[in-house]
Formats: C-alpha cells, structure tokens, sequence
C-alpha cells in the first residue's frame, strides 16, 4: 500500500508543479529604456512606460508590451516556461538619424526579468546590426503588478 501511495505522489508531482503559475505571468506596469539617443558617440537612455502583460502558454512564457507613448508599436517576446529569471528576445526596427539621413537598420532587445511579489526587476540591453558604437549596456526595467496571474 506504503509504494502505491508514493507512486501516485511521483506521479502527480510534476502535474502539480506546472499548475502552479510562474512568477512572471500577469500584467505590469513597467518602466523601460524605451531607445537611445546617440550624440557625439555617448548613449542616453530615453524613458519610456507601458503595460506588460505575461502569460503562460504550454511550454512558453508570452510577453505582449504595449509602450505608453501610442505611436510606439506594440511588441511580443517569448521565452521558455518555468520559475526564476527569464531571457526573452526582441528583433525589431532601428530608425537612425545620421548626419547624412536616416536609415533603417535590424535591432535586437534582451530583456532578462525577474518577478518577486508585485515587483518586476530585470535589465534589457540592445544591440544594432551594423553600429559598432556603445548602446549603454544593460539597463534597468522595473515594473509594478496591476493584476494578478
């Protein structure tokens, strides 16, 4: 009786473990570097806010980021299920002003988050195809919960 008892809690273990929601899901209101701003080869991140929402779908996380500032577009990320800090990617568009017009050029966003409580932390660092200039390394993302998973 004593092993058909402890085969069930094995079994049932890992169902249990994946019901339980992961720390990221639900919806924020975060503060981001919303892009850069270059000026005689010094970066200056530009502030921006928005609304983060998270959610867990099979064995992914999905990050929906609606920016504040309405002409900004709205962005998803996914990145791998499971607790603790998560990496999810951003590829995107880079509208640069250069001195001789602007271009457009291929920008990846890291951004590696990390929930505890009502509190997001987490750093996003980009990088631009092509612009071998310092884009400010990581920077910091901060986000309060506005609902619960």
């Amino acid at each position: 009786m004593r092993s058909i008892l402890l085969l069930a809690t094995v079994l049932t273990a890992p169902a249990l473990l994946s019901a339980q929601a992961n720390p990221l899901v639900g919806r924020w209101a975060i503060e981001y570097p919303g892009g850069m701003q270059i000026e005689n080869g010094v970066p200056t991140p530009i502030a921006a806010t928005g609304v983060l929402t998270i959610t867990s779908e099979g064995d992914s996380l999905i990050a929906v980021l609606v920016p504040g500032d309405t002409s900004r577009p709205t962005v998803r990320m996914t990145a791998p299920a499971g607790n603790g800090t998560k990496t999810f990617v951003q590829r995107s568009e880079a509208t640069m002003e250069m001195g001789s017009g602007t271009e457009t050029r291929t920008a990846t966003s890291t951004w590696i988050l990390t929930a505890r409580g009502d509190t997001l932390s987490g750093t996003v660092e980009r990088a631009i195809e092509g612009l071998d200039l310092p884009l400010g390394g990581a920077i910091p993302v901060t986000g309060t919960r506005q609902t619960s998973p």
